[in-house]
């Protein structure tokens, strides 16, 4: 279930103040309706669901009473910036940097989750396989929490492209944020700022996952990610 978003906006979508408790009701009716089929059939089908990641979901939602529909609650741990903020941050921080303008993180919203009433081991921690990209960023803070706007050029940031095109290349220097445990790239010449996800930053949220007893890690999309390296990097983690 993808449903962006109860009660707001999303992308210009038609939404409603009862799509608050019709979100709740209509997961209890899949929910009864799978396990009538799973009766049937001699299997139970899951349920799950991709849900926003800030404050204004859990307010738009009834996170309490919908999770006890859900097998799964995949949050979209993603995304948090990119060039539509003025200014330059992580998109997929494990931990909050205070210097960050919104102050979001993976963490900050496992806890958000957590408070709103979903268990943590019905949590999975979403990962991008991408990278977030700004333009004519100036140099202070090798480009991090500085003004930004959206890029002038063609720039491929899915994680392949950026390990082979970009990653120590052309100007692209590789950073790392140890309080938000989130790699970036600035290039000084160019002006250009990608946050983006590594082997490292993913194999820590792998750990965070073990450490906090949640469900595991989903990530967006696959082909971002085609020769392995960072599913190998959950697998190391994760796997028993």
């Amino acid at each position: 279930m993808d449903w962006e978003y109860p009660g707001q906006k999303g992308l210009n979508n038609t939404n409603r103040p009862e799509d608050k408790e019709n979100c709740t009701t209509f997961l209890a009716e899949a929910r009864a309706a799978l396990d009538e089929a799973g009766k049937a059939a001699g299997k139970r089908y899951l349920l799950t669901m991709a849900t926003g990641t800030n404050d204004s979901w859990i307010e738009h939602t009834e996170m309490d009473k919908a999770q006890a529909s859900l097998d799964f609650v995949n949050l979209m741990t993603y995304d948090m910036a990119g060039d539509w903020e003025p200014v330059t941050s992580h998109h997929s921080p494990l931990f909050t940097n205070p210097a960050s303008p919104k102050g979001q993180s993976c963490a900050r919203l496992v806890d958000l989750f957590i408070a709103a009433g979903v268990p943590a081991n019905k949590i999975v921690l979403g990962a991008p396989f991408y990278g977030k990209a700004w333009g004519d960023v100036p140099p202070a803070n090798n480009g991090l929490h500085q003004p930004g706007k959206a890029v002038a050029v063609s720039l491929k940031t899915n994680f392949r492209d950026i390990k082979a095109n970009l990653e120590g290349k052309d100007g692209f220097v590789r950073y790392w944020d140890d309080t938000s445990k989130a790699r970036f790239l600035y290039n000084a010449d160019k002006r250009i700022f990608i946050s983006y996800e590594d082997e490292q930053s993913i194999g820590l949220k792998g750990g965070f996952v073990k450490q906090r007893g949640l469900a595991g890690i989903m990530f967006w999309e696959y082909n971002g990610d085609s020769e392995g390296k960072l599913l190998d990097a959950i697998n190391r983690v994760l796997r028993p």
